[in-house]
């Protein structure tokens, strides 16, 4: 059992595991933090269509969620970023 866990092909699909886990978690936090303070609909989130973005990018939006003062300056962050 020892080498199963030791195999690289299969702690790189651990990675992938772990690494998709986070991104799905981070995307849902960016929701409820858009929700909370802008009083963001699912419908209107899924419209943004930020599932596709890596686990950087999302943590990045998160951060511009928490300063933004409202989802106008949220949306102008994403454009500046090319989102």
């Amino acid at each position: 059992m020892q080498v199963i866990h030791e195999s690289p092909i299969l702690q790189e699909v651990f990675a992938e595991r772990f690494e998709q886990g986070e991104r799905k978690a981070t995307l849902e936090l960016l929701y409820r933090m858009l929700n909370v303070r802008f009083q963001v609909s699912e419908a209107y989130f899924d419209q943004m269509d930020l599932k596709r973005e890596d686990l950087e990018t999302l943590k990045n939006l998160c951060e511009i969620a928490l300063k933004a003062s409202d989802i106008t300056e949220f949306e102008n962050a994403l454009e500046r970023l090319d989102i």
